[in-house]
C-alpha cells in the first residue's frame, strides 16, 4: 500500500473509531445520486475567524451546510465533524467511500488577520480540471447564482492547488461565500438571512447541474421577502410555512414600528 492510499486507509481507520465516517448525513447506502458536503475547517480551528473574534469560521461554513442539507431531497455525506477539525485526507477518504457524486466545500475566505476592502465571491476547482468537464461546469453554476442572489462583487472561477479539490475523485468545488476581514462582508457572514442566501444558491446551482430534487418549490419572490424580513429583525424566518396568529403579527408590527422609530430619531 503506497503513500496516500495508506493515508486514507489509516484515516478512515481513524474515522470509524470517532465516528467520522458518518458524522452527520442522510445515507441510504445505495448507490445513487450523493453529495459530499463539506464545511470548512473546524469550530477550534486557529485563526479561521472575524478580526474582532466574533465569528469563527467554521459558524458560517457548518450552517450554511447545514441549510444546504436541509434543502436537498437527495443523500448527502457530510465529511466535517461539529467537534473537530476532521483532517482533509479523512474527509477525502470519506466522499470516496460513500461513492459521491460530486464534492462541495464551503468556506468564508479572509486576507490577513486585520480589517481590508478584499470582498466578494468566488470559486475555485483543481488545476488540473479539464476545461468544460463537470468539476468547472458546477463551480460555474455555483458562482453564478451566488453573486445573482447575493449582489456581492463577482470574483470569479478560479483554479486553486487545495488539497480537497486535488485529491477527489469526483467533481469538486471550493466556494468562498464573502471576506470575514471586510467589515460589511463579515456582518453579513453572521446574519442568517445570508446563510440562507449562500445555501439557497448552492442548491440552485446543484439543482441546474445535476436535476436534484429539492425540498422546497418556494418562489423567490417569497425566499427573498423572507430574507429581507430576517435581515430587519421582524422574524427569525423560522415555519416559513406555518399560520400567522393576530398575537405574532401585533409583535411584527411593534417591531417594525419601532425600527422606524429608530430610524427618526
Amino acid at each position: 500500500m503506497m503513500g496516500r492510499d495508506r493515508d486514507a486507509f489509516f484515516y478512515m481507520e481513524v474515522a470509524s473509531i470517532f465516528g467520522w465516517d458518518r458524522p452527520h448525513c442522510t445515507w441510504s447506502g445505495a448507490l445513487a445520486m450523493r453529495i459530499a458536503i463539506d464545511a470548512g475547517h473546524g469550530p477550534d480551528t486557529p485563526g479561521k475567524r472575524t478580526p474582532d473574534g466574533a465569528m469563527r469560521e467554521y459558524a458560517f461554513n457548518a450552517a450554511v451546510a447545514d441549510a444546504v442539507c436541509s434543502m436537498l431531497d437527495v443523500d448527502t455525506v457530510r465529511v466535517d465533524d461539529p467537534t473537530c477539525d476532521v483532517p482533509l485526507v479523512a474527509r477525502v477518504a470519506m466522499a470516496h467511500q460513500a461513492q459521491a457524486t460530486c464534492y462541495m466545500s464551503i468556506h468564508a475566505n479572509a486576507v490577513g488577520t486585520t480589517w481590508n476592502d478584499a470582498q466578494g465571491i468566488e470559486t475555485f476547482v483543481s488545476p488540473s480540471a479539464p476545461e468544460g468537464g463537470q468539476a468547472l461546469v458546477l463551480a460555474r453554476a455555483v458562482q453564478k447564482h451566488l453573486v445573482a442572489v447575493t449582489k456581492r462583487r463577482d470574483r470569479g472561477v478560479k483554479r486553486g492547488d487545495l488539497y480537497v479539490l486535488r485529491h477527489t475523485r469526483m467533481p469538486s468545488c471550493l466556494v468562498e461565500c464573502g471576506f470575514m476581514t471586510h467589515r460589511d462582508e463579515a456582518a453579513l457572514l453572521q446574519s442568517d438571512a445570508y446563510r440562507h442566501q449562500c445555501a439557497r444558491a448552492i442548491v440552485l446551482a446543484l439543482k441546474e447541474v445535476y436535476g436534484v430534487n429539492t425540498t422546497t418549490n418556494t418562489p423567490q419572490w417569497a425566499i427573498d421577502a423572507r430574507a429581507w424580513a430576517m435581515a430587519q429583525g421582524l422574524t427569525d424566518g423560522s415555519d416559513p410555512k406555518g399560520t400567522v396568529t393576530r398575537e405574532q403579527m401585533w409583535a411584527m408590527l411593534q417591531r417594525f414600528a419601532k425600527m422606524q422609530e429608530r430610524k427618526d430619531g
